[in-house]
């Protein structure tokens, strides 16, 4: 049986050959992350804009910012959602029609990411209190899907939060709202969030795994600091168990890939 054919039929055994022998189908060892490449200011209409390409998973984020009237419950905090799109062209796994169950429970995962590590002072996007606060909308269309969206999404955000640049609104007494274009201020972004994704399979964790990988894995565990090695969020996809050793080692392996990932978002933001 030829390669390919054997690979369709049984891929377990075909992947669990590559991993008997400490490689990976794509020729990556168990510890290599995929080539990430950002390009800024992609979409002109938006506020900010990028587009990741990680491996073959390719991607947009583009950030608008709209006023709005808060909540009763938080009449000074701003707001900020995360919309992920995997449409059918991206990958065969998904199809036309309502939004799939991976692409709403991503946005919410990173929704509630952004919110609860602070990453953005919430009550400095606030214009009047109770009446206009500022919205951030960041929306993700996948183009190409291979695998490890997490990473992809969260390195296209924080190349996208530093560009946002809001305009000086003011509320007049009739209630209006006066927008002076001429006065603008940046989104004051606290830190980075530098993900990292595992795949565990056979009991061996493997660095960004591609969609196979995803397909193939017991579960993951998504990694997620700041550019000082301060934990943020520990993940894990599936409900299986997983032992303190397996995710120690995780952690110490983002914060090796955290390294490289603050000095490319840094020098992206230099340029």
């Amino acid at each position: 049986m030829e390669a390919e054919g054997f690979r369709k039929l049984h891929q377990t055994e075909y992947f669990r050959h590559f991993i008997e022998n400490k490689c990976r189908p794509d020729g990556r060892s168990f510890n290599d992350f995929r080539e990430t490449v950002v390009a800024i200011d992609t979409i002109s209409s938006a506020n900010a804009s990028a587009m990741v390409k990680l491996g073959d998973t390719t991607l947009v984020v583009g950030i608008k910012c709209e006023v709005m009237q808060p909540p009763e419950e938080t009449p000074t905090h701003g707001k900020i959602a995360v919309n992920v799109e995997l449409p059918a062209l991206c990958g065969p796994n998904f199809k036309l029609g309502k939004p799939s169950e991976a692409s709403v429970a991503l946005g919410s995962f990173l929704t509630d990411l952004l919110i609860d590590s602070s990453v953005i002072d919430l009550t400095t996007l606030c214009i009047e209190p109770a009446k206009a606060v500022w919205t951030i909308y960041v929306d993700i269309y996948c183009l190409n899907f291979d695998g490890n969206m997490t990473d992809a999404c969260l390195i296209g955000i924080n190349a996208c939060l530093p560009l946002v640049t809001l305009p000086n609104v003011v509320l007049t007494p009739e209630g209006n709202l006066k927008t002076d274009t001429s006065t603008t201020k940046k989104i004051n972004m606290k830190h980075f969030l530098l993900p990292s994704t595992f795949a565990i399979f056979d009991g061996n964790i493997i660095c960004d795994p591609t969609d196979e990988e995803e397909t193939l894995m017991e579960f993951g565990v998504v990694v997620v600091c700041d550019e000082n090695d301060v934990l943020y969020c520990v993940h894990k996809m599936a409900q299986k168990p997983c032992n303190f050793t397996t995710i120690s080692e995780c952690i110490k392996l983002a914060n090796i890939r955290n390294k490289a990932i603050k000095s490319y978002l840094t020098k992206l933001h230099r340029s």
